[in-house]
């Protein structure tokens, strides 16, 4: 694995085990079943959201660092006053203040990631271990964080590395706007749209019965028979790294499916179970897999749409969802008839949403970046000769011209370039010019451009531009 994609990794999972340790001092303050606790949900999602806007305004690349450095800093102040201060009231507005700020730098990680690993073979089990790792350092830890001097500690070192790790080896497009997408065909519009209905579709069949699942956790807080920290929390885990695996085997192919099996398995009657233990294990792995399977299904999306920086981020907003629902049916809605109606549609809505998936998945065969074309030999020898004796030395250029056309389709397709990476070889095909004057005729920075020729390089195996189309016309 390059050393970037290990950098970005252990960024991830620092700002992961922050997130984790800042919401569990929030709930230290507000208490996890308190409106505030879920009031502080809705800023971190909204903190997510913020990224997007402020990357959206601000279009100056220096102002663009000190405004995460800004963000950064001032995080830090406030979880210091969130921790520190008697003054009821001052902790409340800290909190709140953290809760946005560390959705916005959240929002920042997920982008960054998304960038990095959208084209990743093995995403899953980056995102997996990544993930991981922070809830098993929290387990081992949660003892020592009654502390309020060791939460301080622990946070202000997460504080100063992951801001060393971001500033020493940062990347053109933590600063600088990815490559526009323009000329996208029907085809690839097509493929982009029934991907976001295919996930969002999943998400809605997983937040209502994620909605009913919170229960679980919400009744185990309230009785205060288990340790909502303790060992069932690490299910979690488990679900990642299911998730992780389905998200790599096949190329995704099945992660909507197999995700949708593991909450028919709880929809089917482990709600029902009377030991506390069984029904919070598992909770929290359905919450890993819903958690994992929304970053990573958002991930891939993401650096193919118009706006990457809200994309890369939605999953988690929308994850954050099923929490808020839920004490929302908590303490509105808690009777055996309603119970009764909603596993009854949780039954009828995963075979329906598990029934279009595949038909979706035989059926719909898209091309990735452009229209797929016949690329069979036999079959654009037969037309060329056919078009030999019909037209000539003209049939015969317009045919080479066409097979190359069909080519130049099947070799983006083939290796699922995006629409601007396929512009890029377009150029690199027609033109033997310096990478300064290509990076002119596509309007960006030379780091940008050769950010995209290393994303070819590695969907290739290649490694310089001479390589690249050797490979290419082999």
């Amino acid at each position: 694995m390059p050393k970037r994609k290990i950098i970005y990794a252990v960024l991830f999972s620092l700002y992961m085990l922050e997130f984790q340790m800042f919401l569990y001092i929030e709930g230290m303050v507000d208490g996890v079943l308190s409106v505030r606790h879920y009031i502080a949900w809705s800023l971190v999602s909204l903190g997510f959201i913020s990224f997007w806007i402020i990357r959206s305004i601000i279009s100056n690349l220096q102002m663009r660092k000190i405004t995460i450095m800004i963000i950064n800093i001032t995080f830090a102040l406030s979880v210091l006053f969130t921790i520190l201060p008697e003054n009821d009231h001052l902790k409340s507005t800290a909190v709140l203040l953290a809760s946005l700020l560390i959705g916005c730098l959240g929002g920042a990680i997920y982008f960054f990631s998304a960038c990095e690993y959208c084209m990743d073979k093995r995403m899953g089990l980056i995102m997996a271990i990544s993930t991981s790792v922070p809830y098993i350092i929290q387990f081992f830890l949660t003892s020592f964080f009654q502390n309020k001097y060791i939460q301080i500690f622990i946070m202000l070192l997460l504080f100063l590395v992951i801001t060393y790790v971001a500033t020493k080896h940062p990347r053109d497009y933590i600063l600088e706007d990815m490559l526009p997408f323009i000329g996208e065909n029907p085809q690839y519009d097509e493929k982009l749209l029934f991907d976001k209905k295919k996930i969002l579709t999943v998400f809605l069949v997983m937040l209502v019965i994620g909605v009913y699942m919170e229960q679980t956790w919400s009744s185990s807080a309230l009785s205060g028979e288990v340790d909502m920290y303790g060992l069932p929390r690490l299910f979690v885990i488990f679900g990642y790294f299911y998730t992780g695996f389905f998200t790599d085997y096949r190329e995704h192919k099945y992660m909507e499916i197999a995700s949708l099996l593991t909450f028919s398995f709880f929809a089917l009657g482990t709600y029902s179970s009377g030991n506390i233990y069984l029904r919070l294990s598992i909770f929290y792995f359905l919450a890993g897999v819903y958690t994992a399977y929304l970053t990573a299904a958002f991930w891939y999306i993401a650096p193919r749409t118009k706006t990457p920086e809200l994309w890369a981020s939605l999953g988690r907003v929308l994850s954050l969802l099923e929490g808020i629902f839920g004490i929302i049916l908590l303490h509105v809605v808690n009777t055996g008839l309603v119970k009764l109606f909603l596993e009854s549609l949780f039954v009828f809505a995963i075979t329906y949403a598990s029934y279009r998936i595949s038909l979706d998945n035989r059926d719909r065969k898209f091309a990735f970046a452009g229209a797929s074309g016949n690329t069979d030999s036999s079959f654009c020898l037969e037309k060329r000769e056919n078009m030999h004796q019909e037209h000539g030395e003209k049939a015969i250029a317009e045919s080479s011209q066409k097979k190359e056309s069909e080519h130049f389709k099947y070799f983006c397709n083939l290796h699922r370039f995006t629409p601007r990476e396929c512009e890029v070889m377009q150029i690199l095909l027609n033109s033997d010019e310096s990478m300064k004057i290509v990076a002119e005729k596509l309007g960006i920075s030379e780091r940008m451009l050769y950010r995209y020729m290393n994303s070819l390089y590695e969907k290739t195996g290649t490694q310089s531009r001479a390589s690249l189309l050797k490979f290419y016309y082999r």
